[in-house]
Order: structure tokens, then sequence, then C-alpha cells
């Protein structure tokens, strides 16, 4: 019986929130934090969800605004991606939640978030929308001053690390 590493429990937590990426959300983050963040691409063999990375928000801003999506809702993706309100993204499926949200709020697949609502209850709509719509196949979020790869050059570049299931 595995027994979870403090690491492991660390992320418990968080990881219930975290977008699980299909092969190629997983290529286009890589692309993104490679291009963008200057974070290394993992290694084929990592885990790469728990994976440390580094992407400080005030980096990040220009990037997401460059989205097209609503401030205000974009504070909120990030709030949900960082719910210890860090202020930097640590791990690689904090990040590929931040996509995930950016890519539906584009979609218009985001439910309404009445301004009667407090942060906390906008953030757990979009925790909800995350979770029931984790099935669905959503469009790569597209953001200004980037050439968007193709698909093919994404998943040929970044290969998917061996399944974990």
């Amino acid at each position: 019986h595995h027994r979870p590493t403090p690491l492991e429990r660390a992320h418990d937590t968080t990881m219930a929130d975290h977008h699980r990426p299909t092969p190629l959300e997983r290529a286009h983050a890589c692309h993104i934090l490679l291009t963008r963040f200057g974070v290394p691409a993992p290694a084929a063999s990592s885990s790469t969800d728990l994976e440390e990375v580094r992407v400080a928000g005030r980096n990040a801003v220009p990037f997401l605004s460059s989205s097209g999506v609503e401030r205000g809702v974009l504070r909120l993706i990030w709030s949900v991606a960082d719910p210890e309100n860090v202020g930097t993204l640590t791990a690689r499926g904090q990040f590929h939640t931040l996509l995930r949200l950016v890519a539906m709020a584009q979609a218009g697949m985001l439910p309404l978030l009445p301004d009667s609502l407090d942060d906390r209850a906008k953030m757990d709509l979009l925790r909800e929308a995350l979770q029931k719509t984790s099935h669905l196949t959503v469009n790569l979020p597209t953001f200004q001053a980037e050439d968007s790869p193709t698909v093919a050059y994404l998943l040929g570049t970044y290969p998917a690390p061996p399944s974990s299931s």
C-alpha cells in the first residue's frame, strides 16, 4: 500500500482542483512555459503535474491579459490555480488549470459570475465548472503575440509522459 509522502499530501488538497490535461493541452502548456516563462520541458519520464515550476503572477499578467478574457475573470482564474494565494504558480498542474479555465472562458463555457457573489463563491463556481467539463474537449486557449503552434508540432515536440493510470 503506497503511503503518500509529505509532498504528495501537501499536493492532495490542491490537486483536487487541478485539471487533468489531455496530451495536447499538456504539450501546449509545456510550449508556453518554455517559450514565455523559460521553464524547461519536463523529462518524458517525470510525473509532470507535480513537477515544480515557477510562474510569478506579475510575469503572467501581461501574458494572461493577451487572452482577451476580462481582467476580473482572469484574477479569479488565477486564484483558483493559486488557492494558497502564494502569488506564484509552483506546480505544473496549477498551470494546466490556469490554461484550461482561460480556454473555457474563451469558449464561453464559464458559468455566470454574478457581482452579488463574493470571490470565494465565484471561485467555487469556477472549480465546479472545471470538474463538470473535465471530460469535454475545449479548444486550446489563444494568446496574442503567440504564433499558435500546430497540433503536430506540439505533440511531436513535447511527448506525453508514460500513462500513470
